[in-house]
């Protein structure tokens, strides 16, 4: 499994990445010039993976960020939290266990 984070800052980048403490807020603005540079990078961790689902877990401001990659998660059979943060995180939870079911069934 591959957790990737959408930065304000840095864009797209892996959960185990080492980045310096820094206070920059996502704005509308700041998602749309980040757009382009997060689909790139959404296209060669599907292609380099072979992932068959995607759960995409982001406030409003970071959604903006993925405007240019509805086509990249269109094939990889990607879902999406919706709601305030407790309910995404609730929605994320229910995702794992059921990827879990069908990893132990398979």
């Amino acid at each position: 499994m591959d957790v990737l984070i959408l930065s304000a800052k840095y864009g797209l980048i892996e959960a185990d990445r080492i980045i310096v403490n820094y206070d920059q807020k996502m704005t509308g603005q700041r998602a749309r010039e980040l757009s382009q540079g997060v689909k790139e990078k959404l296209e060669e961790a599907i292609t380099i993976g072979r992932h068959k689902e995607v759960f995409v877990n982001l406030g409003s401001r970071y959604m903006t960020g993925l405007c240019a990659s509805k086509n990249v998660l269109d094939r990889c059979n990607a879902s999406y939290a919706t709601g305030p943060i407790g309910k995404r995180l609730h929605q994320l939870k229910v995702w794992l266990i059921d990827l879990q079911k069908e990893v132990n069934h398979d």
